[in-house]
């Protein structure tokens, strides 16, 4: 299995994100580094998150420096995902809590999105190798690159 032993945002993109943002960003970067499953080509890796032009580049990277692997996630891969998931947070922030059964089902729709995401990540990153549940972290930090999640009335997941 390979060791991730940093991860990070690319310094334009950092930039641009305000302070609760950031945050949310930090967040998402600590979850995949603390609980990731993969097995690359390098035995260690740092991993450097690069979004430009609305679609998401990893490279990996050697404890040498060496760039061992590169990955584009266009964002017309997983649009489909990202507006289908947005778009169940944005109906979960208009019920009020008169109706708890339709928010869990909500929840339960958005999980299962989350997981085809994920499953379209799988693909995209094979030469990663990455489980499922590293996929879905990493659908959760695209989600954060995409869009503002601090706006959002729902939280878009839970630890």
């Amino acid at each position: 299995m390979t060791k991730l032993t940093d991860i990070r945002i690319d310094e334009a993109t950092w930039a641009t994100g305000s302070r609760e943002r950031r945050l949310e960003w930090r967040v998402a970067l600590r979850e995949i580094l603390e609980e990731h499953r993969f097995e690359a080509s390098a035995p260690a890796l740092a991993m450097l998150v690069t979004y430009r032009d609305g679609d998401v580049h990893l490279a990996g990277h050697s404890p040498e420096g060496e760039r061992v692997l590169a990955i584009e996630v266009p964002r017309q891969a997983i649009v489909g995902h990202l507006d289908e998931y947005l778009s169940i947070c944005k109906e979960m922030s208009k019920l009020g809590n008169a109706h708890a059964a339709r928010y869990e089902a909500l929840d339960i729709a958005k999980r299962l999105v989350h997981d085809d995401a994920a499953d379209t990540l799988l693909g995209l990153c094979r030469v990663l190798r990455p489980d499922l549940s590293t996929c879905r972290r990493f659908f959760t930090l695209f989600v954060t690159l995409y869009v503002d999640t601090t706006r959002l009335a729902v939280p878009h997941h839970r630890r």
